[in-house]
């Protein structure tokens, strides 16, 4: 139990650090067998991508990556195609 609240410290952290630089998109994928994955990214009012976080793992031990590659990146052209 301590150790997923510290998860969830850990996420609400990295949130409000992006949510500082603008608008905060986040997206998940559940895993049951394999590791889950919570990607988080700061977006500016144009939908320029200031900054992107990840985090993946099959324990409460997972947390926050950079993900420098989306930096600069329109969140508007992203989809399954052009991740």
């Amino acid at each position: 139990m301590a150790m997923g609240m510290k998860q969830i410290k850990h996420f609400n952290q990295n949130y409000q650090e992006l949510r500082q630089l603008g608008k905060v998109a986040i997206g998940r994928r559940a895993g049951k067998l394999k590791a889950g994955t919570i990607i988080l990214f700061a977006v500016d009012s144009q939908g320029k991508i200031l900054a992107a976080r990840k985090m993946q793992g099959v324990t409460v031990l997972a947390k926050f990556h950079p993900l420098p590659q989306y930096v600069n990146e329109d969140i508007h052209y992203m989809d399954h195609y052009h991740p």
